[in-house]
């Protein structure tokens, strides 16, 4: 069994790996791509034996349920910081296809899926299901779902968009063939702990 923490990593080398991608991303990933001067605390889980700074597309032999321990508590850190909910782009479904769920909304064809942070567990849930895992694209938002232009079938125009993206305190990516993640956050969040 591979032991796995959460480590500090060079900002810039997270910020390059988050850019990399969001640029799969939909609009709105586009223009949080603008805003990752603003994110300037790099986090990684992963083995101590990768030196916790190299990132890339390799697996680590890291479990999903390992890695979503530690993602958890970091939630839960970010959650006591003052977060309030987490939004995850998913990279495959789009509007119109069959069989997709209610309560989701759309940034043009791409969906996003959201939910509150007071239930980590259940934030942690939606990073593995509410997108194929490769590339993962979520944020962490200051305000609850509630406070957000967010609803069930709810199309985001542009100012929209743009409120979401002002409000993204953190960006959640997959590392490590998605056997992992990267964060990248605002340094008022404080020290983010698993």
């Amino acid at each position: 069994m591979t032991q796995i923490g959460l480590a500090p990593i060079d900002p810039g080398a997270a910020a390059d790996w988050v850019r990399g991608s969001l640029a799969h991303g939909s609009d709105l990933s586009m223009l949080i791509t603008t805003r990752l001067p603003d994110l300037s605390m790099g986090i990684v889980i992963g083995p101590p034996s990768t030196g916790l700074q190299a990132l890339d597309d390799f697996g680590r032999g890291i479990r999903s349920g390992d890695a979503d321990a530690v993602v958890q508590g970091a939630v839960e850190s970010m959650a006591r910081a003052g977060a309030g909910t987490l939004v995850v782009e998913d990279d495959l479904a789009r509007r119109g296809d069959a069989g997709l769920a209610v309560d989701v909304a759309f940034v043009g064809d791409r969906v996003v899926r959201w939910t509150p942070l007071n239930e980590p567990a259940v934030a942690v849930r939606l990073l593995r299901t509410g997108s194929s895992g490769y590339p993962l694209n979520a944020f962490v938002c200051l305000p609850a779902p509630t406070d957000l232009p967010l609803g069930a079938g709810y199309v985001l125009n542009e100012s929209d968009i743009a409120v979401l993206a002002e409000k993204v305190c953190a960006v959640i990516t997959s590392v490590y063939d998605a056997e992992s993640f990267v964060i990248l956050a605002r340094a008022n969040l404080g020290s983010i702990t698993a």
